[in-house]
């Protein structure tokens, strides 16, 4: 296995075998370009010559999703990062989304990659982030990304508020998305406004009715950009009616809220650390003290 491409776009492009599953890894934002499994789809490739602006296959750190206007306050301070979703005016899925990473070690089913974080005005705080990409012949692609932070004083004497989810987007067969079925073992969602900010935790039946209490829910007609959480389990699986399917798992306990967004060819599904907004709210960040690490798994098969 090598590096067998490189866009301005993706960096270096990693090639992945096990038993028939195939990945391609891109350096820039350490994102799954592409999974499949016996050369049919799990994923939807991401774009090797524009810019990645669905965020396929991205990492996302060091917050998930929106970010109201750009602005949190974290151990007293006050912060601003840049607003990149002009429609929402919020800053969207953190920092490394569209920044190098070093290729550190390949493997004909490895690739490992690094991020020095620098500090920035918005979020002064170092970060070392290392994700490792591990495909198994059996098990499909697992991913690791350890967040370690450098030196507490840059951040004036506070921990490092953090956040990570992956951005796949499931796909479950070669037919009409509408044919599908999703499993999602969560009780509640958040209820969001017009910038699709959280609104309101309820139970995941004022969303779905009570289809959704086995947590089996048909995907014609239904339009998601939601998080939840409550969760009951932690796999995530997109059912085609022709026997075929796509599935992320994740420990729950770590990783307690879901994203999922139906765009009409696939579905992403984001297991995440904390919900949108979470800078701004508090809710679930994760604060990395000095000289500390947290890391973070999930999987990717089909079937």
């Amino acid at each position: 296995m090598t590096g067998t491409a490189s866009t301005p776009f993706t960096g270096e492009l990693i090639d992945l075998a096990a038993g028939d599953y195939r990945a391609r890894i891109a350096a820039v934002g350490a994102a799954v370009q592409s999974l499949t499994l016996a050369g049919r789809d799990l994923i939807l490739p991401a774009p090797v010559d524009a810019p990645n602006a669905e965020y396929r296959g991205a990492l996302v750190a060091p917050w998930p999703n929106r970010l109201a206007d750009g602005d949190y306050t974290w151990h007293g301070a006050d912060h601003h990062v840049p607003v990149t979703e002009a429609s929402t005016h919020t800053a969207l899925h953190g920092l490394t989304c569209f920044t190098a990473f070093t290729v550190r070690e390949r493997a004909a089913d490895r690739a490992a990659l690094h991020l020095d974080l620098v500090p920035s005005p918005g979020y002064p705080f170092p970060l070392s982030i290392d994700v490792e990409h591990i495909l198994h012949e059996e098990q499909g692609l697992t991913t690791r990304v350890t967040a370690h932070h450098i030196d507490v004083s840059l951040g004036g004497g506070a921990p490092a508020p953090y956040g990570v989810c992956p951005h796949p987007y499931l796909v479950a067969g070669t037919d009409d998305a509408a044919c599908w079925s999703l499993d999602l073992p969560a009780r509640r969602v958040l209820a969001v406004d017009d910038r699709k900010l959280p609104a309101e935790l309820l139970p995941a039946s004022a969303l779905f009715g009570a289809e959704a209490a086995d947590g089996a829910l048909a995907l014609a007609d239904t339009a998601l950009d939601h998080a939840f959480t409550d969760l009951t389990g932690g796999r995530v699986a997109v059912h085609s009616p022709a026997g075929t399917g796509a599935a992320i798992a994740f420990d729950h306990s770590r990783l307690p809220w879901v994203q999922v967004y139906t765009s009409g060819t696939a579905v992403a599904v984001e297991p995440m650390t904390c919900p949108p907004n979470a800078f701004a709210t508090g809710t679930d960040v994760i604060a990395i003290d000095a000289g500390d690490t947290v890391l973070h798994e999930w999987t990717i098969d089909g079937w």
